[in-house]
């Protein structure tokens, strides 16, 4: 190759090639983004690992990023559009009272796994009639204006389900998962009485089996 060929060439790679690889380089790999997850428990069970994973080993972007989605944009609205207004004016002053915050629950999952709760229990429920549902969700089921699914999670280690931490109630709306809180303002007086709330909080089989023979069933 003539030398004044091989340092056009040159030149070229150092004048344009070079700079175009620094830059990507510097840039690095395309930080991680949440992509759309499915209704139903199985799709649950699949954003909660992640956002899970995220949580613990990062990237940091993304756990925030999956925290704060499953904040309710409008309370208002969400709870206005399901509920009876008497019955939505305190479940919108509940929630606010106590949002989610991505924070919150980004400690909340690293507590969780470094526990050893490390396993996603998801169920469904639409039926107020369900002897798997804690009594808020029968109550919050029974008030609703329109059918709107409320989902659990019970995070517990994998050989056994004792000390597991139960978190509800998910909901799944506009094609993404939030958070909708434990609503236990949806009967009034029964977060106020701590006997009444630790029953309202059990499955309807474990509150028959306390009434029945003084016992609780693991929730």
């Amino acid at each position: 190759m003539p030398r004044i060929v091989r340092r056009i060439a040159f030149l070229t790679w150092f004048v344009v090639v070079l700079p175009v690889a620094t830059m990507a380089a510097c840039r690095g790999p395309k930080p991680a983004r949440m992509h759309a997850y499915a209704d139903g428990t199985a799709g649950l069970q699949s954003f909660m690992s992640d956002f899970a994973a995220a949580a613990a080993h990062g990237p940091a972007s993304l756990a925030t990023e999956m925290g704060t989605s499953l904040v309710l944009p409008d309370p208002d609205l969400f709870f206005s559009s399901y509920y009876p207004a008497e019955i939505a004016d305190r479940l919108i002053a509940e929630y606010r009272a106590r949002p989610p915050a991505a924070a919150a629950l980004i400690d909340l999952l690293r507590t969780q796994q470094q526990n050893g709760l490390r396993v996603f229990r998801v169920e469904r429920f639409d039926q107020v009639a369900d002897e798997n549902a804690v009594g808020y969700q029968e109550y919050a089921l029974k008030e609703q204006t329109k059918l709107l699914p409320l989902y659990s999670l019970r995070a517990q280690r994998p050989d056994t389900d004792a000390g597991a931490q139960h978190l509800f109630n998910f909901v799944y709306v506009d094609g993404a998962w939030k958070y909708a809180g434990p609503m236990k303002s949806i009967k009034e007086g029964l977060m106020n009485d701590p006997r009444l709330d630790a029953l309202a909080s059990l499955r309807a089989k474990a509150r028959q089996s306390y009434f029945n023979q003084g016992t609780v069933l693991p929730n």
